[in-house]
């Protein structure tokens, strides 16, 4: 029953719960990635030296890995990491390093990103 119930019945969306996973994840995560045929594979440690490893077969799917896999690591609620998204609070490379994965001949390299806090 509470399968069925899971499936049919959205639950609410608190604001305050949205800020609370938000303010759970890490200050920042270091990254460090390279080419594996025709895949992105990266390891992540966060600021305190968890170390997560994930891969995307581009650069838009990379990062978006990255994030999945600090959200799941952090015990992100899947309706919350729709809303973390659409306010714009998730790990983004800075555009130098967002150069580098969509650049090919780069075949390694490493960056930090930063939690950004938002309005909602």
């Amino acid at each position: 029953m509470n399968f069925l119930r899971k499936i049919f019945r959205k639950e609410p969306i608190y604001p305050e719960v949205v800020t609370a996973y938000f303010n759970k994840l890490p200050k920042y995560i270091q990254v460090e990635w390279f080419r594996d045929s025709n895949f992105i594979v990266g390891k992540i440690v966060t600021d305190t030296n968890d170390e997560l490893f994930t891969q995307g077969r581009n650069p838009d799917d990379f990062v978006e890995m990255v994030n999945d896999a600090v959200y799941t690591a952090y015990d992100v609620r899947p309706q919350y990491i729709d809303v973390m998204h659409r306010t714009r609070r998730f790990y983004r490379p800075p555009a130098d390093e967002w150069q580098k994965l969509n650049d090919d001949k780069v075949e390694k390299s490493a960056f930090r990103l930063e939690k950004r806090p938002v309005a909602v």
